[in-house]
């Protein structure tokens, strides 16, 4: 059941009605059950350059707990450590409501120091391509990848800084621990990485049901094949006005 937790909400429900009158119905028929929320992040942030517009997490949050089946929204981000805005980052979504799991994202210094390095010697840039694409590259590519380099190793630039905090097997745990012994809980995952094709066909192969939410050419061609009586998948550029900040709400919905 859809009970809008504000009147900018209600708004926007409204002008849903009278624009698209499917629209709420068919995310009312997905959140038919008790429902578990887990978004990860890093999967999802990338989402919004292909989408155009940016998530506003305080009303994604509200738009999600408007919908009475759902019990928690679990969001997964790192935390850089000693940086400000993503130190508050994480607070305010505490502060928001969402079940908030953080570790510290890993800093790994990549050298590209080419003192001594063959120009066409392609030891530092396999580093750094996909393995596929990598090898499509011709001699000149190689070449002029090395020179780039170079130019940055002129300006004292001889590493690269790279980021990583995975939290796939984190979400997974989490969805075995919280659907174990009770059938009726829903997962609903907003992610498109393949990486959670093994535990969504696990836990839908001992009878339980999942929704992918996510946005087209993002979801991973592993998940795409699990859809079906199980498995869903949800397209949440059908809910953009409801989850978006304000700059990118569509004219039709900026009456409030």
């Amino acid at each position: 059941m859809f009970s809008s937790k504000t009147p900018k909400i209600a708004y926007i429900a409204k002008r849903y009605n009278e624009l698209y009158p499917n629209r709420i119905k068919q995310v009312e028929e997905i959140f038919d059950r008790p429902s578990i929320i887990y978004i990860d992040m890093a999967n999802v942030l990338p989402w919004q350059i292909f989408m155009k517009w940016d998530i506003d997490w305080k009303r994604l949050y509200q738009f999600l707990k408007s919908f009475d089946t759902v019990r928690e929204i679990k969001i997964y981000c790192g935390t850089l450590v000693w940086d400000g805005i993503s130190e508050t980052r994480v607070r305010e979504l505490k502060d928001i409501g969402y079940a908030v799991r953080t570790k510290p994202v890993k800093i790994m210094q990549r050298s590209i120091d080419m003192t001594s390095i063959s120009m066409q010697d392609p030891a530092i840039i396999k580093q750094f391509i996909y393995t596929p694409l990598f090898r499509s590259l011709r001699i000149v590519d190689i070449e002029y990848l090395n020179h780039c380099m170079s130019e940055l190793n002129k300006q004292w630039i001889t590493k690269l800084e790279d980021r990583k905090c995975n939290f796939d097997v984190e979400i997974g745990t989490d969805m075995i621990m919280d659907t174990h012994g009770n059938p009726s809980i829903w997962c609903m995952l907003w992610s498109g990485d393949s990486d959670f094709h093994d535990i969504l066909s696990q836990i839908v192969s001992t009878g339980y049901k999942a929704t992918i939410f996510a946005t087209t050419r993002r979801v991973s061609r592993e998940l795409s094949e699990l859809a079906g009586n199980w498995v869903s998948i949800y397209e949440i550029k059908k809910i953009k006005n409801f989850i978006c900040k304000n700059k990118y709400i569509d004219p039709d919905f900026t009456g409030f």
